[in-house]
């Protein structure tokens, strides 16, 4: 009638299962963690490209600028 077998073979399996999702779900939580505390270092690394991108800029337009003030087209 009641087969106790079965029954602590499919709990063992359930508390195994179980087991398998918490640390699953840790991992996921620890992954996420890492991932939102690495989004200021990677806003302060775009504004710093950014920064650059707009000096290179602003060099090649100075370079430009001279050397049309140089040959006298302006």
């Amino acid at each position: 009638m009641y087969d106790y077998n079965f029954y602590e073979q499919m709990d063992s399996l359930m508390v195994n299962l179980l087991a398998d999702l918490a640390i699953n779900m840790v991992r996921v939580l620890y992954a996420t963690v890492r991932y939102v505390l690495m989004q200021p270092i990677r806003l302060v690394e775009y504004i710093w490209y950014c920064i650059q991108i707009e000096r290179e800029c602003d060099r090649e337009e100075t370079i430009r600028f001279e050397n049309l003030k140089r040959t006298g087209h302006i």
